[in-house]
């Protein structure tokens, strides 16, 4: 599932493509995924583009939200001037015609995908549930250890994947950060140092920076707009064998979720 840096690549890159056009209609192709009432939207501009957590938020100027939750494959694909006749794609869920003849659509392979459309109260009772986001100026080492102490007895890595204690953190970035801060993802927070705390929140800032730097992490079905990331040549243990160490990695199940670490490195 893509998270929150490659959420914030495509938002990075959705503001390029369609910020301040007028979308003319969408076409849905698909209504497991796609809110009916998106089929009714016409001459609605774009006015905002931004990320809460794994959602893409698209903000017309009726103040109304599109909300994309990608999931497990949904992906976007830009065109400057094509016209819906001409496009034909297996996994097209919707299609934003703009009035400037460009397109965007937007594909779902395994149909988990959501697009809706949100009121701005609607809008405001789903991002309420969510926890700080890791890279906002306001989300301090202090701010971090605060939360810690609130579930002294939560395992490390389940609870960094918990959208309502930190939002946008999942499978991949969990496991790398704790690698780098050199702490076993089977460790009860109460039993983690402060001072490792202290390390662990850094590396959460700095690996989800230079994720979206280098346009995220490309596997199985993650692509963002212009083709794919490259940060996966940067992990250290994720689905990897050997650490950069050279010390075997260690697999486990936490949750229904696979763990990757090195028993060496993160005692």
């Amino acid at each position: 599932m893509p998270e929150l840096p490659e959420v914030e690549t495509i938002v990075q890159q959705l503001r390029s493509k369609i910020l301040d056009k007028t979308i003319s209609k969408i076409k849905s192709y698909d209504s497991l995924v796609v809110d009916k009432k998106i089929s009714y939207i016409k001459n609605q501009t774009i006015t905002n583009i931004t990320r809460r957590a794994k959602y893409i938020l698209l903000t017309l100027n009726n103040q109304h939200t599109i909300l994309v939750h990608l999931r497990m494959t949904g992906h976007f694909q830009y065109f400057p001037s094509v016209t819906i006749d001409k496009i034909s794609q297996k996994y097209r869920a919707a299609q934003f015609n703009f009035t400037d003849n460009s397109s965007l659509t937007f594909n779902a392979i395994r149909r988990f995908e959501r697009l809706l459309l949100l009121n701005p109260q609607q809008l405001q009772s789903t991002l309420s549930k969510l926890g700080p986001e890791p890279l906002d100026p306001s989300f301090s080492t202090q701010h971090f250890l605060t939360l810690c102490k609130q579930t002294p007895s939560s395992i490390i890595k389940t609870k960094l994947l918990d959208q309502t204690f930190i939002a946008g953190i999942g499978n991949i970035y969990a496991q790398e950060a704790l690698y780098r801060a050199k702490i076993n993802p089977t460790s009860k927070i109460k039993d983690i140092s402060s001072k490792s705390l202290t390390v662990l929140h850094h590396t959460i800032r700095t690996i989800l920076q230079q994720s979206i730097a280098r346009g995220g992490t490309t596997v199985n079905n993650y692509f963002h707009l212009d083709g794919s990331g490259d940060f996966q040549d940067l992990l250290a243990v994720y689905q990897k064998d050997y650490c950069p160490k050279k010390h075997p990695i260690a697999h486990l199940t936490q949750n229904g979720r696979s763990t990757y670490y090195c028993p060496t490195c993160q005692k």
